[in-house]
């Protein structure tokens, strides 16, 4: 007896599993767009687990650029995606030693204010059409 109520069990579990609904957003995304002189490929990865990743490259006409990495967590209540970044990297692409150590020293400053506008509400709110 013990066994058939330990095997409903588990076929209970296994069908609820099977019947969720993975979201729309959950994968990878791309957008390349134009930031003032920059040209910017971003990518996007959505996470079923709720895990956000954003890896963008920010190159100049000379070649040379930096690519950030936003990391955090994402919703999805109906058409709003909202997500909540909780670190910000970044790597310099082709700069010059000196223009390298300018980053550098200014980039604690900027993922600092990267990081305080984050927890203003509201967050980043896109809407998704699906």
């Amino acid at each position: 007896m013990r066994l058939v109520s330990c095997i409903s069990v588990a076929l209970v579990c296994l069908t609820a599993a099977g019947c969720h609904k993975r979201s729309p957003i959950v994968g990878d995304w791309k957008s390349e767009r134009p930031v003032k002189q920059f040209s910017t490929v971003s990518k996007f990865h959505f996470g079923e687990d709720g895990v956000y990743k954003e890896d963008s490259t920010l190159m100049n006409p000379n070649g040379a650029g930096i690519e950030l990495v936003a990391t955090g967590r994402w919703t999805l209540a109906g058409e709003t995606l909202t997500t909540a970044v909780t670190d910000v990297t970044m790597k310099p692409i082709n700069m010059t030693p000196e223009s390298e150590q300018r980053a550098a020293a200014r980039f604690p400053k900027v993922r600092a204010k990267i990081l305080e506008n984050e927890k203003k509400e509201p967050n980043s709110h896109l809407r998704f059409f699906g």
